[in-house]
């Protein structure tokens, strides 16, 4: 197909610019619908991506880790082709429009297109077979297996030579087991840092990386043992992403290794505050994890009731007996929670947040804020430190 008609195509459909270099990096076709779409293609992504077809002819992702883009790129009758610039994340103002000012872009509206890795893969499949008539299946390898079988016996063979053995799994199991039921492991297991020598070979060669990979396992295995321990797997994955991020700001084997105790502490203390505010009924438990899983959206008892298939006054009579408090007043609570929690770890500002959590105004939630913190959310906001999960200081919120 041509050039020209398939980069129509893919504008129509995606809002995605595609582009068409030689070997010397000269363009062949740029969209000339959109102004100034040359400027999004530097030498150094054109340089990148050249290298990378030399080493493997499926496209090719470069990440301009800069500012939060990525491009696709793969190679075809000597010609080079890359789609983007795209973000798997949502880009701060201040990202996009530093982007814009580096490039030189006065458009303010440039295409920036927001597609996860995982939507972008069938898109870039159909353009990579449109343009050069093969099919390209990035996710499927046929030749893994026997690669994995080869090199599992010579890892098998490189630990009986060093003498390397693997933790059973029944103490992984009991690990958990621990922490679901909010007793810390550390106390009622050997606590003996030798044992991180022992999760696996996660990383030849690499200390750090060693390191992170076992932190990471830790905090997954911690948080979905907390969620068998009765933690909402909405407020356990949020507690998991904040850790994980925080693992991706380490410099120091150190600073992962206090992570990984912050973690046990973490869940185990949200283990502990769940099963003691844990009622018996199953109803009242249903409703709480309802409100936990659409705390951004405007929450009403009949409307609860009815997604629960419950009658809205057998519902609400049976919260009030069981918490001692009204569906509605538990809904303010925890929004309120929430709002505290944005304002104490984010940037972002009162109105966002009143939005977000679907308060009726920023002035109600500033109302209400200041009833159940007898502050304003600013003061609030001000009088919180940032918190850092590799200090000791840090709590649940």
């Amino acid at each position: 197909m041509d050039i020209v008609v398939i980069t129509k195509l893919v504008w129509d459909n995606w809002n995605t610019l595609l582009f068409l270099f030689d070997e010397a990096c000269r363009p062949l076709s740029v969209p000339d619908f959109c102004n100034e779409a040359g400027k999004a293609v530097t030498p150094r992504l054109l340089t990148q991506l050249w290298k990378q077809a030399q080493q493997k002819q499926t496209p090719n992702i470069y990440i301009d880790t800069e500012h939060n883009l990525y491009y696709w790129g793969f190679t075809h009758e000597k010609g080079l082709y890359v789609i983007g610039p795209l973000h798997a994340t949502p880009l701060s103002f201040t990202q996009e429009r530093h982007f814009l000012h580096q490039q030189k872009i006065h458009r303010k509206d440039f295409p920036l297109k927001e597609l996860t890795l995982a939507e972008s893969i069938p898109v870039i499949s159909l353009i990579y077979y449109c343009l050069t008539g093969k099919q390209c299946e990035l996710l499927k390898d046929q030749e893994i297996w026997p690669a994995l079988q080869s090199e599992l016996i010579t890892n098998r063979l490189d630990a009986e030579n060093e003498g390397r053995t693997h933790l059973p799994y029944l103490y992984e199991q009991e690990w958990c087991q621990y922490i679901q039921e909010g007793e810390d492991p550390r106390l009622q297991m050997k606590n003996d840092l030798n044992l991180l020598d022992r999760v696996g070979l996660l990383a030849k060669d690499n200390a750090f990386k060693q390191a992170e990979y076992t932190t990471l396992s830790q905090i997954v295995l911690a948080s979905r043992a907390a969620i068998k321990g009765g933690l909402s797997p909405v407020k356990a994955y949020e507690l998991s992403d904040l850790l994980l991020q925080k693992c991706s700001e380490c410099q120091e084997v150190t600073e992962l290794f206090q992570i990984g105790a912050q973690t046990v502490d973490v869940f185990l203390r949200a283990v502990r505050e769940v099963r003691k505010s844990r009622t018996k009924d199953l109803d009242v438990e249903r409703c709480k994890n309802y409100i936990a899983c659409h705390l951004t959206e405007k929450l009403s008892v009949a409307s609860i009731a009815c997604e629960l298939n419950i009658s809205y006054s057998y519902l609400a009579a049976k919260f009030q007996r069981e918490t001692n408090g009204s569906i509605k007043k538990y809904i303010l609570r925890e929004k309120l929670a929430a709002a505290a929690n944005l304002l104490k770890y984010s940037e972002t500002n009162v109105g966002d947040i009143a939005e977000y959590l679907a308060f009726s105004s920023a002035s109600n939630m500033c109302s209400h804020f200041r009833e159940q913190y007898g502050m304003s959310p600013l003061e609030y906001r001000q009088t919180q430190k940032p918190v850092d999960f590799r200090s000791s200081e840090y709590e649940l919120p």
